[in-house]
């Protein structure tokens, strides 16, 4: 996740989702790793991309009020 922040940080956006997709790999319920790679997919106008990295999320953690409100899922 660290690698990840720091390649957004330099611009390489692109880097930090690959870093992203591999930490979410290696561990499924890593939240943190969801919560970026929706922050970058934000921050580059993909609200598509935002939405279905927080649904796939929502499948390890279904009652994470504050995904659930962000996406508006009821």
């Amino acid at each position: 996740i660290k690698v990840a922040t720091a390649w957004n940080q330099a611009g390489e956006s692109a880097k930090a989702i690959f870093q992203l997709e591999r930490a979410i790999e290696t561990d499924p319920s890593l939240e943190s790793a969801y919560r970026n790679l929706g922050e970058i997919y934000s921050q580059n106008k993909q609200p598509d991309k935002m939405r279905e990295t927080l649904l796939r999320y929502l499948k390890f953690n279904p009652n994470n009020v504050t995904v659930r409100i962000a996406i508006d899922v009821q």
